[in-house]
């Protein structure tokens, strides 16, 4: 037997320390092999395997679907993760997508492959609190009409952006009329609109507002 071999990759078992195998797995000099290795010893040196941006992609993609979503959750973060994955993963992970910096890489220089997100995910992430506003300006922008209207009607995006979007079709108008976020003025211009569904809506956004003020 190679003794030597043996101390470059030694076995971590449920009894021993795991103190080295912690320092392996976010060791970004650490072999994919390894790395692969220690994934499958635990829940928590899977969870360190996770976020070494060294992790193999194929790696990555198999801890994508972990038990454990810890481990799942920092595979979102990473780096290296396959963006198909990525976008998976967004839909339970919304915040740490955001957060991993391939994604906004991806936003600069590819704003389309917002159009390339699954529904739900796109969802989630309007949904979240602590969406970049360069996220849902990038939809306004460069998304479909199906991405906008996603979030015309979504209660977290803000009034400046709901003016831009008071300027698309009449379902995007639509939605905007009935947002709880849209300014005053563009209330009052959809209020004089031809589409009388659109109009409605925004007479209805607007009498609500005025009965909740004199509550």
């Amino acid at each position: 037997m190679n003794t030597c071999s043996i101390l470059a990759h030694p076995k971590i078992t449920q009894s021993q320390p795991v103190d080295q195998g912690q320092k392996e797995a976010l060791n970004i000099n650490t072999s994919g092999d390894r790395l692969r290795e220690l994934s499958s010893v635990n829940a928590s040196l899977a969870r360190r395997v996770a976020l070494n941006p060294n992790a193999p992609s194929n790696l990555l993609e198999s801890l994508s679907y972990h038990w454990d979503a810890i481990v799942r959750k920092n595979v979102t973060l990473n780096p290296n993760t396959p963006v198909k994955i990525l976008f998976q993963l967004g839909e339970e992970f919304p915040e740490e997508l955001c957060e991993n910096p391939i994604f906004i890489l991806l936003l600069i220089e590819n704003p389309y492959c917002l159009n390339d997100l699954p529904q739900m995910t796109l969802c989630q992430i309007l949904n979240h609190e602590k969406t970049p506003y360069f996220f849902r300006e990038t939809i306004v922008m460069n998304g479909t009409i199906s991405l906008q209207y996603e979030v015309a009607k979504n209660r977290h995006t803000p009034a400046k952006l709901l003016d831009k979007l008071a300027q698309g079709n009449a379902t995007i108008r639509y939605a905007v009329a009935q947002n709880p976020n849209t300014s005053l003025p563009t209330l009052q211009l959809l209020l004089k609109n031809h589409n009388k569904t659109v109009s409605l809506a925004a007479k209805t956004n607007l009498m609500r507002r005025q009965s909740t003020h004199y509550r």
